[in-house]
């Protein structure tokens, strides 16, 4: 089990079409595209580093079943 390190609190800002853009400005060293990052404990793949956080992809099953409080 890899329970990973958390380096900052980012935020969801948009959600359209499988895909979700988070704003996180520490983390922008370390972001790649098909990096896997965990936000609020549903890891996501990372589809488009930006200069202020990244995009990412959510399966339709993912969204299916996190918690979207």
């Amino acid at each position: 089990m890899f329970t990973g390190i958390i380096e900052e609190q980012g935020r969801v800002v948009h959600v359209g079409h499988g895909v979700l853009r988070i704003d996180a400005h520490e983390l922008l060293g370390d972001v790649t595209v098909g990096a896997s990052i965990t936000v609020d404990g549903i890891s996501l793949t990372v589809v488009k580093p930006l200069d202020d956080g990244f995009t990412a992809a959510i399966i339709p099953h993912t969204a299916a079943t996190s918690n979207d409080s």
